[in-house]
């Protein structure tokens, strides 16, 4: 039983290939995550083609190799159970997901939208702590979100929001 919002998830085919390119404090914290609340893994690494186009959309201010989400090596992606733990992503895009009532994951730069980001982030920022407390992560693990890039706790500071965004490394 989830000690946040009482149930039990589990990662869809994409999402879990896409979590295997991240590293391994990434992997750590989603498959703690996933047995409190449902959400699906958007990016993992990323190639120079999807890098670039994010990019020119304005959805990403790196162009490749400058994102963390970026491996300089790794030009075209791999197999990710034969790529080297320091060619993985040391980012991982996370979002919300309501299958059950919502199949598409809510996009809109709205109130509504950027609130179940919120709550996302609390309740990834606790389960870091716990994993912490519990020795399972670093006690200094380097820990930053897109929705406050300079972890001062006041997201009204940003000039860019990536709210599915986070970085450990």
């Amino acid at each position: 039983m989830s000690a946040y919002f009482g149930g039990h998830y589990g990662y869809s085919r994409s999402s879990t290939g896409k979590l295997l390119t991240c590293i391994e404090p990434i992997r750590v914290m989603a498959l703690e995550l996933i047995k409190h609340v449902d959400v699906k893994i958007e990016y993992g690494i990323r190639d120079q083609i999807t890098q670039d186009e994010l990019y020119n959309k304005g959805w990403s201010q790196k162009k490749w190799p400058g994102s963390k989400h970026n491996s300089p090596n790794l030009q075209v992606l791999t197999n990710p159970e034969t790529m080297a733990e320091n060619e993985k992503s040391r980012a991982v895009d996370i979002s919300p997901y309501f299958g059950h009532l919502h199949p598409k994951v809510d996009w809109r730069d709205n109130e509504q939208s950027r609130a179940k980001f919120y709550v996302l982030a609390g309740t990834i920022m606790q389960v870091i702590r716990d994993l912490k407390k519990a020795g399972k992560l670093p006690a200094d693990q380097y820990v930053r979100w897109g929705g406050d890039w300079n972890m001062n706790g006041d997201m009204g500071d940003q000039s860019f929001n990536d709210l599915a965004h986070w970085e450990m490394g």
